[in-house]
């Protein structure tokens, strides 16, 4: 929650109304679960044709 309120209180310092920062606040939410995703890439990645040439 002190997170909001920081996030708050900066989006009111550059002229956000209440109403405004609320939207802003909800529009910004991370609705991602950074838990389930997978890579489909293994690391380290091989080298791309175009490489050497900029090497």
């Amino acid at each position: 929650m002190i997170k909001q309120s920081f996030r708050t209180d900066i989006l009111t310092y550059f002229g956000a109304t209440a109403t405004e920062a609320e939207e802003l606040l909800v529009y910004n939410q991370n609705v991602f679960d950074h838990n389930t995703l997978t890579h489909p890439f293994k690391f380290p990645l091989t080298p791309e044709f175009f490489v050497a040439a900029w090497e």
